[in-house]
């Protein structure tokens, strides 16, 4: 239910309701070497070409973008009965966002190496609202399901193939994606036990994609 607000008042935070969401990460890997041999310019540049971009692939796929943290985006997919649906375009839009990226360098920008990212997608209980103050609000989501996506974001690696890491309960709602993908076991800041996930490349979530049955 939501809850009374006292718009009077400079509270810091108002929170109205408790949703499952499918959150994804993508964050660029290796921004912060390539910040150190370019300018300002060329770097703000880069960043909003991509969030531009990006802000209409995660729309495309029925997602809800939660911010913007200088390299990196977090989206959601809530609201949906159809959690495997919500799944999948998730995992459709973190491959788009991935093969955009890539092609930065070749667009527009000549850059010294080609950008990627890495991804993570997680699903859990998380409340949603309005957070702020003096009436400067922004929509939120806050919540465990929310850090863990973070962490795992931060495991994924480029030289073995662990583009996307895919939580426990994600792969709750869609199994094949136990069938199709490595697993593994991380022990995260701030959790007394290993959370399990799966991993797998970008190229190998394209593949499973195009062989799962829509109504799965």
């Amino acid at each position: 239910d939501t809850l009374p607000v006292d718009l009077t008042t400079d509270k810091t935070v108002v929170f109205w309701q408790q949703e499952t969401v499918t959150f994804l990460i993508c964050d660029m890997h290796h921004f912060t070497s390539l910040s150190e041999q370019l300018d300002n310019q060329t770097l703000s540049d880069i960043l909003k070409y991509w969030s531009e971009k990006v802000s209409i692939l995660i729309r495309n796929n029925n997602g809800i973008i939660d911010k913007f943290i200088g390299d990196a985006v977090l989206a959601m997919w809530f609201a949906n009965p159809d959690k495997q649906q919500s799944i999948r375009q998730a995992m459709r839009a973190a491959i788009e966002i991935s093969y955009f990226t890539r092609a930065i360098n070749k667009e527009i920008f000549d850059l010294p190496w080609e950008l990627s990212i890495g991804s993570a997608i997680n699903t859990g209980e998380a409340v949603l609202g309005n957070a702020g103050s003096n009436g400067q609000r922004d929509f939120t989501a806050v919540g465990d399901a929310v850090n863990v996506t973070f962490r795992l974001e931060e495991l994924t690696s480029e030289k073995d193939g662990r583009d996307l890491i895919i939580g426990e309960d994600t792969a709750g709602y869609l199994p094949a994606v136990k069938e199709h993908f490595a697993f593994c076991e991380y022990v995260l800041k701030g959790k007394e036990l290993p959370v399990t996930s799966y991993y797998c490349s970008f190229t190998e979530l394209e593949r499973f994609l195009s062989t799962i049955q829509p109504e799965e």
